[in-house]
């Protein structure tokens, strides 16, 4: 066999080492700065696309908003139209009733006495006021409305006003009228 002889000197290999050591580090880390610059630069513009997409999404939001804001006047609309809605179906579901029960206070009233307003409050209480010519009218009709056996009342309803109240009364002097307000307890199960 044929040896061969290396006639290289160690300097000269130790220096063919390092530079070969050099060239690979060298075009490792060109590899890898390519590919940390490559992976920066996606990065970079997905972040980009991203903050284009926010802009976006906070500009529809933006507009939501502004269209929420103008459409504030017709919710609190719908709201007080839904309110009204809800008195005006009671007063309908109970209006048979609250036509018998207004009936009979007309027929108890004294031809004297003009019912100016009359409201019912939830439950059964109502506020009658109205004018009248003199004092003597407004206990005359407050006794009638007592009355369980009035003659030109609706049998049916007799003793359906429980209590009577006089709340005010003043005298109008440049009317010459009398001024009153009554309240009127009335037993809603005889309607």
């Amino acid at each position: 066999m044929a040896q061969s002889i290396n006639l290289i000197p160690q300097q000269e290999v130790q220096e063919q080492r390092k530079t070969k050591v050099v060239k690979f580090s060298t075009v490792f880390s060109i590899f890898v700065l390519v590919v940390v610059t490559g992976v920066s630069a996606y990065f970079f513009y997905k972040t980009m696309v991203l903050k284009g997409n926010i802009r976006e999404l906070e500009s529809q939001i933006e507009g939501y908003r502004e269209e929420i804001t103008s459409l504030a006047p017709i919710e609190i609309s719908a709201r007080n139209l839904y309110k009204k809605y809800v008195v005006l179906r009671d007063m309908f579901d109970d209006r048979k009733d609250y036509s018998f029960l207004f009936e009979e206070i007309d027929t108890r009233r004294p031809e004297t006495i003009e019912i100016n307003n009359l409201s019912i409050d939830k439950g059964t209480s109502m506020n009658i006021s109205g004018t009248s010519d003199n004092y003597i009218s407004i206990a005359t009709f407050m006794n009638y409305l007592l009355d369980k056996k009035f003659e030109n009342g609706n049998p049916d309803l007799s003793g359906i006003f429980t209590t009577v109240r006089l709340n005010s009364v003043n005298l109008d002097k440049g009317r010459s009228r009398v001024k009153f307000v009554i309240i009127v307890d009335f037993d809603g199960s005889k309607l």
